[in-house]
């Protein structure tokens, strides 16, 4: 996979080590929605980068006839990912192998729990795009447990009330940026839980 930017983890970090963070981006709001790009940003328990994984998606529909609701089509033609994935997206199934190929070459053996912004949604979009016809491959790379950040911040909401939460999201839906900023979100969380020590 030489023609992509890649970076494999590191063997020294164990999965308790290290944080899978997972963000996609579609063509619309449910996990049916075509899949148009994939992320994989890998921490350390210091929020530096150890390991990623990116890939756009084609479509193979001639983007007039790609159903997507207005503003979601909007916000993907100003923020480029349209474009971006008819010029250079790949074909579904091979995002797919090539996701599964960094897993292996990165040591994810199913102890990794999903980390993200919203990762159900992210694990249920792969199931239904990527891995429809073998379900159980993602679990053998991923645990099925989550580290969802957003359900991070409900509950600081409830149970930290004198904690004051700034915004971490840009808004822009490509996942380079939506993992950075998730990455910060979850920085923001630790070091409060950290403080309290």
């Amino acid at each position: 996979m030489a023609d992509f930017n890649d970076v494999v983890v590191p063997a020294r970090f164990a999965p308790d080590e290290r944080v899978v963070l997972v963000d996609v981006e579609t063509a619309g709001l449910d996990q049916y929605s075509i899949l148009l790009e994939v992320g994989v940003l890998v921490i350390d328990l210091d929020f530096n980068t150890i390991g990623w994984f990116h890939r756009l998606i084609c479509p193979h529909i001639p983007e007039h006839y790609l159903y997507m609701a207005e503003f979601v089509r909007e916000m993907h033609t100003k923020n480029g990912l349209l474009k971006d994935c008819y010029k250079d997206g790949r074909e579904r199934g091979q995002v797919g192998d090539h996701l599964i190929r960094w897993a292996k070459e990165s040591g994810l053996t199913g102890g990794d729990p999903m980390g993200g912004s919203n990762s159900q949604f992210d694990r249920n979009a792969l199931l239904t795009q990527l891995f429809h016809a073998d379900r159980e491959k993602l679990g053998r790379y991923w645990h099925y447990r989550n580290i969802d950040v957003s359900s991070t911040k409900e509950t600081f909401k409830r149970f930290r009330k004198d904690v004051e939460i700034p915004e971490f999201k840009r808004n822009i839906h490509r996942v380079t940026e939506d993992l950075d900023d998730t990455r910060e979100e979850l920085r923001f969380y630790v070091e409060k839980l950290r403080e309290s020590k």
